[in-house]
């Protein structure tokens, strides 16, 4: 498989794991504070909070990142993805009884990904797409103290606008509308071969039956810490003593090692790089000024590679 976006893949890796120091922020003190520990005991269930209402004006609500709600305390590190998503019904909570309207995603927080200002693990982030660009997230420890926070806390910031709009056939009237509100918690695990199949879908044109078996026999000897590491010189032997991994700790290694031997040319069949420039200059016709000629790749009519053409343009 050729290597795809390794530079990318090393680049986004550094920017998960990387340590941000965090900013000091002034919260709104009357904010509503809201977290996903409570719809954390009912995964994939939307949470409804009552106390969010946007008919007539905006709201400011306080947010806690999805941190370290759902992990396994006894299992802390079992590979399980998390995030807890901010939303609102577009209808009424009447007409969502009867089935209209559908849910819209106004933020998220997710385990491993850093926020979009900030840059720390867990900050809420606007949903992709132009439908939240009105949002903005503001995460940080608190300057200040407030009603449902104390100074030192970290937490995110973020305003609801207003859901009632101006009745577009009488501009004297309002539609109200009070949507109701929720925070749902999400998660899921994802097996070995599965992420690995994630990896080469990322730095490959798509993984086979043969990279998975061979990445998972090299995943168990990474953890394990049974891999070669011994090195022999003229004058003695040296052996690094086998250290077990954690489960991040192994995959890294092994998407490192992976990619740097992707970039070795001693282990392709040719022994070197493959060149696009290469290629295309080796089987490109030259340029003949004379219009009688016919273009040809080389000396011989019937050399490899050689090419002919009736009509050449030279302008």
């Amino acid at each position: 498989m050729l290597l795809k976006l390794s530079v990318l893949l090393t680049s986004a890796s550094f920017v998960a794991t990387q340590e941000v120091d965090p900013v000091a922020v002034d919260f709104d003190p009357d904010a509503l504070r809201f977290s996903c520990s409570d719809a954390s005991a009912t995964p994939s269930t939307p949470l409804h909070i009552a106390d969010i209402d946007t008919t007539y004006s905006e709201v400011t609500v306080l947010l806690d990142p999805i941190s370290d709600i759902g992990l396994n305390a006894s299992s802390p590190e079992d590979g399980k993805g998390r995030m807890c998503v901010l939303s609102r019904w577009t209808k009424a909570l009447e007409d969502k009884a009867a089935g209209e309207g559908y849910y819209f995603p106004l933020g998220r927080s997710v385990d491993g990904i850093p926020g979009e200002l900030n840059g720390n693990d867990g900050d809420w982030n606007r949903p992709a797409g132009h439908s939240a660009w009105q949002l903005g997230y503001s995460c940080g420890v608190a300057n200040n103290t407030g009603t449902n926070f104390a100074v030192g806390e970290y937490m995110c910031e973020v305003t609801l606008p207003k859901t009632s709009k101006q009745n577009l056939k009488n501009p004297m009237l309002t539609d109200e509308l009070n949507t109701p509100y929720y925070v749902t918690y999400y998660e899921r695990a994802l097996s070995l071969r599965n992420e690995l199949a994630r990896f080469l879908h990322l730095t490959t044109f798509g993984p086979t039956s043969a990279e998975l078996d061979a990445l998972e026999v090299t995943y168990a000897s990474i953890k394990d810490g049974t891999t070669d590491n011994s090195t022999d010189t003229s004058s003695t032997n040296t052996t690094t003593a086998a250290t077990s991994l954690s489960h991040s700790e192994a995959m890294s290694k092994l998407q490192i090692d992976w990619v740097k031997a992707q970039m070795d040319p001693t282990t392709f069949t040719s022994g070197e790089f493959s060149s696009h420039r290469k290629y295309w200059r080796k089987r490109l016709n030259p340029r003949r000024w004379e219009t009688y000629r016919i273009g040809e790749a080389g000396p011989a009519p019937c050399e490899l590679h050689s090419r002919w053409r009736k009509f050449a343009f030279t302008d």
